[in-house]
């Protein structure tokens, strides 16, 4: 897996089976790991217990899919930025082009 420090990896369905196999190997290879989880709190919070132990980043977020909505499980990675720096204008104003 390639080299993903200073990346940020949302992993939906992190908590059990291969939602959790995928948070590891993202920490494994440097991701900041938020591990989403529908119900199962507990996984979540070991999962980010394990991976903190082992040097990694992890943050767990708690979110119920709505009925009748689907989530894919695959993981989403985001560049780790400050918000100011991707704003063109400051945040509560807009520009005109």
């Amino acid at each position: 897996m390639t080299d993903l420090i200073s990346r940020t990896a949302l992993v939906t369905g992190a908590s059990r089976g291969i939602g959790r196999a995928t948070a590891r190997a993202l920490a494994a290879a440097g991701a900041r790991v938020i591990v989403h989880y529908g119900s199962a709190a507990r996984e979540a919070e070991s999962l980010v217990a394990e991976i903190r132990a082992s040097g990694g980043q992890a943050d767990a977020v708690g979110a119920e899919k709505p009925p009748g909505n689907v989530m894919a499980g695959n993981p989403v990675l985001f560049e780790s930025t400050p918000l100011r720096s991707t704003c063109s204008s400051p945040i509560g104003t807009t520009s005109r082009r």
